[in-house]
């Protein structure tokens, strides 16, 4: 049973091989990479995600700056991307969804980690799901 009133639990305990190990167990729905409901925007509306690099064979690379543009309260996006050798010049790519943008970087193999999804506004949200109350008798053998 969770400890009421806390955010996290510690616990320490020594192995079967006398190894020292501790471990902090925080509750999801009070750590900072999960949220439920609706997820804090900032009023930030154009976002550089920087320079990224393709390479499609020996000798053959290019770079390119990508930009978002968050359109209204982020229902669609446009996506501006540089052409070399003028890579902080944005020229104009196209308008998504946040799936179909978050598929198009996935498709490119251009890697943002999940909290600066969530910076941009385009991050994940987790439903939480209080499971307390349910039943308990699931597998027992009657």
């Amino acid at each position: 049973m969770w400890p009421q009133g806390n955010d996290s639990v510690s616990l320490h305990w020594i192995t079967n091989w006398g190894f020292f190990l501790s471990a902090e167990i925080t509750q999801i729905n009070s750590h900072r990479d999960f949220y439920s409901g609706v997820v804090q925007r900032t009023r930030k509306r154009v976002f550089d995600l920087g320079e990224h690099c393709y390479s499609g064979a020996p000798g053959l690379c290019w770079s390119t700056n990508y930009w978002i543009k968050r359109l209204g309260k982020g229902e669609y996006w446009e996506l501006y991307a540089s052409v070399e050798p003028a890579l902080s010049r944005r020229q104009y790519s196209g308008t998504y969804t946040p799936e179909e943008l978050r598929q198009y970087f996935e498709d490119v193999g251009f890697y943002m980690d999940d909290q600066d999804w969530r910076d941009y506004g385009l991050g994940w949200t987790a439903e939480i799901i209080d499971i307390s109350g349910m039943r308990t008798d699931i597998g027992d053998d009657k």
